[in-house]
């Protein structure tokens, strides 16, 4: 495409990070996609990233067992190697592989302080952002909890205030799906803070693809989930709380809840 023939791979590079920032990749995607195919020799790890910003559950499973085998194993360690597992962990959230999800924990771990970046600097937020996701996911909520805390840390040090608008939906989707009452006031104050800034930072996609509300954030279809009066529905790019949705679903049918108890 002749848009992408003027990119250099620098540019490219670097509105990749700027549009993931911004939850805007998806738009971005055909130039990412068609530098990959330009540059072969370059390590594959924007696919993964690409599948959990699009939500597209078919190309995260495809990144997964390409690279799965002998527990990741096969991820080459140079310089993309931390990026490519965070990468590989968005992915495994997004479809709730929780098996491949232990692995890439254990592997991130000793790397929870760091932030996950390209060789060439361009930054995609805190390795404890995907611990506290994996953590989520695998029902660890007071690890989860930790690792969150660790990722605006991470942000606060770098004044990286974009991410730190992720890194706050990220969590809060997570204190929602888990429903402890007592996190509620916890959830507005991160929702409030993160529309701040994405209102003051020009980022409307970020706080729109987490469909959170603003003024109250009442998780409702959450709850509807929950006690088995509703089945979640995915609709890309609003992916944020699939995974979660999708666990309440299997527990309310398993225990019986709601219209599950006359099924």
């Amino acid at each position: 495409m002749a848009s992408t023939n003027r990119m250099t791979s620098g540019v490219v590079r670097s509105m990749t990070a700027i549009r993931w920032a911004q939850g805007r990749l998806p738009e971005f995607w055909p130039e990412v996609a068609d530098h990959g195919e330009r540059f072969p020799w370059i390590a594959r790890w924007r696919e993964a990233l690409a599948a959990a910003e699009l939500g597209d559950e078919e190309m995260a499973r495809r990144e997964l067992e390409r690279h799965a085998a002998r527990g990741f194993a096969s991820v080459r360690r140079d310089g993309f190697w931390i990026l490519h597992l965070c990468a590989l962990a968005d992915a495994c959230v997004l479809v709730g592989d929780e098996r491949h999800g232990v692995e890439l924990h254990e592997l991130l771990l000793p790397y929870a302080g760091d932030n996950a970046v390209s060789y060439a600097k361009q930054p995609f937020g805190p390795v404890a952002l995907r611990l506290g996701k994996l953590a989520a996911m695998l029902e660890r909520w007071p690890d989860a909890d930790r690792h969150f805390a660790t990722a605006l840390a991470c942000c606060e040090r770098l004044s990286a205030r974009a991410i730190r608008a992720r890194v706050l939906l990220e969590h809060a989707n997570v204190l929602a799906a888990h429903g402890e009452e007592g996190d509620r006031e916890r959830i507005v104050a991160m929702v409030e803070e993160a529309a701040h800034l994405c209102d003051e930072l020009g980022m409307p996609k970020l706080f729109e693809r987490f469909s959170v509300d603003r003024a109250s954030f009442v998780p409702r279809y959450v709850e509807l989930v929950r006690r088995g009066y509703a089945k979640p529905m995915t609709i890309p790019p609003n992916v944020a709380h699939a995974l979660e949705l999708r666990r309440l679903a299997m527990t309310a049918r398993r225990e019986g809840r709601g219209l599950w108890s006359r099924c």
